[in-house]
């Protein structure tokens, strides 16, 4: 067994007003979301990515017990919750998002 002991430390930097980036940790599921600065909803973007990862892929996990499948498509569905969000607000936004299980 591997044990992960982590941390997350996020800046606003020198040119952003708010901190665009998403932090999760559960379940051995660790997300990293940063939201595409200078795009209205980068905060959104990284905040819902995170949330609907984590809840697809625990969700895809009981059914399929395979983490590949459930990570591929837990980052679909985030995919699909941010442009979803993004027509709702007229928002262009976007995130990056790295995923370690």
């Amino acid at each position: 067994m591997i044990e992960i002991e982590y941390a997350g430390l996020s800046d606003v930097g020198k040119v952003r007003n708010n901190n665009e980036d998403s932090i999760l940790y559960s379940n051995n599921l660790l997300l990293v979301a940063d939201g595409v600065g200078g795009e209205e909803g980068g905060e959104v973007a990284s905040s819902l990515a995170c949330k609907t990862i984590f809840e697809e892929f625990s969700d895809t996990m009981e059914k399929s017990g395979k983490p590949q499948i459930a990570i591929r498509y837990a980052v679909k569905k985030a995919n699909e919750s941010i442009l979803i969000e993004a027509s709702k607000k007229g928002y262009r936004m976007a995130t990056t998002i790295c995923v370690l299980y």
